[in-house]
């Protein structure tokens, strides 16, 4: 926020104000981006572009906690049919296995499906292998049966060195908008807990992790532990665990080798001219809504949890696509969220917003809002500086009476200011 340099006001007046701006800025993005999810989860029901206008006249009408409702709904149930398919396809198999000593659980299974390896007393040191990478040729066709796509990774179609790879989408048939196609998987952590994690401790241009409306923050490039977590456990009960128990500790996996759909932090950023084709949207899964033997393939843990907490949701990040998509490269909006603010890319630039659904990706009330904000800061700017210096002057004085009167409160003064 910017104001006339003959009309700046005082410190204390300044920052109550950026706060209050803040505020209302967080919400009206909350409110937005509530508003895109459940826009695109009535799209992934009703299929056709003559039906949007549609769409968003009913989505407009309704609250913000009819939105979070939707959004969830849709979301989770595309959730579990993508966890249900993979367990369907890997037959109760273990997810993550030392190809070593696999061979006597599987050929009982399909000894035409599996390799047969040897061992010997030699064999030390374990390297384990996850069934979605090593026998990708069988469950892809399956997963793409099932659940109507897979996600894969190649070399990306963009020209630029720092391209590597991309994140591809594979069906079919074609995808409609609204679909969820994938996760960006990682470790929750609270805002409390951030700094716990040793991610923060090197150096670093983009950040490990992405930031969230709720103050979470997930960190995609931490490992995930395998076998899956239970309830009442989080990464930090796991190592401790880990260092208590050698023998039956848990090995840690990248998100990716437990769900071949969890491929979101590897997005790339669109080439320029061209606009993305998936965002992502926040969505809540209750703690109960899984069996826990889809928990295995599920690509998130909480950095911590206290056993004695009531349940509370899974924060869950889809993938979700804009438009339709067949056989062709993901490009996600980064934005400046993924990167210090200090570091901007060469190849960072604001993405076109010409898809055929951007224009109904706007709540309208919110459009209404953000011009609402700039009139505020208008009136600011268009005051006195004499204007300014009383009315930080009445805002000091109630802020000190307050404190007189908590002051003289023995229930606030043993509360507050004892200690």
């Amino acid at each position: 926020m910017l104001f006339n340099t003959a009309q700046r006001p005082g410190s204390y007046l300044s920052s109550a104000l950026q706060y209050r701006l803040d505020k209302e800025f967080k919400k009206m993005y909350f409110e937005q981006m509530m508003f895109q999810g459940a826009f695109l989860a009535k799209c992934a029901e009703r299929k056709g572009m003559e039906k949007y206008e549609r769409i968003v006249e009913v989505v407009n009408s309704k609250s913000l906690e009819e939105h979070k409702i939707i959004v969830n709904e849709e979301y989770t149930e595309q959730s579990y049919k993508i966890l249900l398919a993979m367990h369907k396809v890997s037959r109760n198999i273990p997810v993550m296995y030392d190809p070593k000593n696999y061979s006597a659980s599987t050929a009982l299974l399909d000894p035409n499906m599996f390799p047969i390896h040897t061992s010997s007393s030699k064999d030390r040191f374990i390297i384990y292998e996850s069934i979605w990478d090593t026998h990708k040729k069988d469950t892809n066709p399956k997963l793409i049966d099932k659940v109507g796509h897979i996600l894969q990774i190649g070399k990306s179609g963009i020209n630029h060195p720092q391209a590597g790879n991309g994140v591809f989408v594979y069906s079919d048939n074609s995808i409609p908008p609204g679909t969820l196609l994938g996760f960006f998987p990682g470790v929750v952590y609270t805002k409390e807990l951030m700094s716990k994690s040793t991610m923060l401790n090197r150096p670093m241009t983009e950040l490990p992790y992405l930031m969230r409306w709720n103050g979470n923050a997930v960190f995609h490039d931490e490992h995930l532990f395998y076998p899956p977590f239970k309830l009442g456990y989080g990464a930090e009960e796991y190592l401790e665990r880990r260092d208590r128990c050698k023998k039956d500790a848990p090995i840690e996996v990248l998100p990716q080798q437990v769900n071949p759909y969890a491929l979101g932090h590897l997005i790339n950023h669109p080439p320029p001219g061209v606009p993305p084709n998936v965002c992502l949207i926040d969505f809540e899964i209750p703690e109960s809504i899984f069996p826990s033997f889809l928990l295995k393939h599920f690509p998130y843990m909480r950095y911590s949890i206290r056993p004695s907490a009531p349940p509370i949701p899974f924060h869950t990040i889809g993938i979700i696509s804009l438009s339709s998509l067949h056989n062709e490269e993901l490009f996600l909006n980064y934005g400046a969220e993924r990167f210090s603010h200090n570091y901007i890319p060469d190849w960072l630039e604001d993405p076109p917003d010409n898809l055929p659904i951007a224009n109904f990706l706007c709540k309208e009330d919110c459009l209404h809002d953000f011009s609402r904000i700039n009139k505020m800061i208008m009136k600011w700017n268009s005051l006195s500086m004499s204007d300014l210096e009383k009315l930080e002057k009445s805002m000091l004085k109630d802020r000190q009476q307050r404190k007189k009167a908590a002051l003289e409160d023995p229930e606030l003064f043993e509360k507050y200011y004892k200690k």
